[in-house]
């Protein structure tokens, strides 16, 4: 894994080169040596925009907003994520250089729960407004970015705005302990970061894209159960990168990692930190890093069109239609 590091470390770069990032993580386990125990980790993703099709995963011991931090740097603008603490301290301390950007997939689960646990017309309401936006992104699925603002700001604002009203309304009747009570703060409370997406079209809706990124590594873990060793989680951040960054750009991957494990040490041979540099591959001459560039998945399949993954296609295509079927099954008159 270590020889691959030099075009990890471009996809994490290439991933900051966007208009926005979607970042998620979830847990894992590692083994503890001398212990006969294992120990809580997280394996946190980033993954970039349309421009810059990676998905960058980080290991970590914890998930304070360290992890974030260290990953984003300076980066500048949105970041998409379920508003945890870690993520929210450091964008309200960015000083606006980082948008918070809200997901309305989470909205929508908590509607849901609450309807199960309540009775409160709300509970379904509030669902029926939010499968409306759906509706409305669906239809935007290969419009223009210019296009897709257009139809939110003349549409999606208009619903919002109903929705607003309506949870601000029935707030404080709402049993503070109760699912609903819970479903109307997480909407509220971060208003204007679940409206942003409205602002500019290049922005998504919710963070589904980065939550589906981490879903392999979920299945792993049943799988594997725990890391050897903190080496081991690292090892492991790397492969979900490649593997995870070559199939969102429908790129075989066992092919793709056969030439990548060939390529990346002949590119770079020693991966040292040289002089003033900041890191290594700041270490990199312009053409190590053009020929990495050549490495990334989406270029690599330019020159090897054979690879692309037909069967990546069509399991997007198959998901998507079980994905609105299940909308239509659950949808709820307004």
């Amino acid at each position: 894994a270590a020889g691959v590091r030099p075009l990890v470390d471009l996809i994490h770069r290439q991933v900051l080169h966007s208009f926005y990032v979607r970042a998620d993580e979830t847990t894992s386990r590692v083994l503890r040596p001398g212990t006969g125990s294992t120990k809580l980790v997280y394996l946190w993703v980033y993954v970039g925009d349309d421009d810059h099709p990676y998905q960058f995963f980080v290991y970590r011991l914890d998930r304070t907003r360290a992890g974030p931090q260290d990953i984003l740097g300076e980066f500048n603008g949105g970041l998409l994520t379920d508003g945890h603490s870690a993520y929210a301290s450091l964008t309200k301390e960015s000083e606006g250089r980082l948008q918070d950007l809200g997901w309305w997939a989470h909205a929508r689960r908590k509607f849901d729960e609450s309807c199960a646990a309540t009775s409160h017309p709300l509970a379904e309401e509030a669902l029926a407004w939010t499968w409306l936006l759906y509706d409305i992104e669906d239809r935007l699925t290969d419009a223009t970015s210019q296009k897709r603002k257009q139809v939110r700001m003349r549409e999606s604002v208009p619903i919002l705005e109903r929705l607003h009203e309506q949870l601000d309304d029935a707030r404080p009747g709402v049993r503070p302990s109760s699912k609903l009570y819970e479903a109307i703060g997480y909407v509220l409370n971060r208003w204007e970061a679940m409206t942003r997406y409205t602002t500019d079209g290049r922005y998504a809706i919710d963070n589904n894209a980065a939550e589906r990124t981490l879903r392999p590594s979920v299945i792993g873990r049943k799988n594997y159960e725990f890391f050897g060793s903190d080496r081991g989680g690292e090892a492991g951040c790397i492969w979900y990168t490649l593997i995870q960054s070559a199939r969102n750009n429908h790129v075989c991957a066992l092919p793709y990692l056969n030439d990548v494990l060939q390529q990346v040490p002949r590119i770079v041979p020693e991966y040292l930190r040289i002089g003033d540099a900041e890191s290594e591959f700041d270490s990199l001459s312009t053409s190590q890093v053009d020929a990495l560039r050549a490495l990334l998945p989406d270029h690599w399949l330019t020159v090897h069109p054979e690879h692309r993954s037909e069967e990546r296609q069509r399991e997007l295509e198959i998901e998507n239609q079980r994905r609105r079927k299940r909308r239509r099954l659950r949808r709820r008159p307004v």
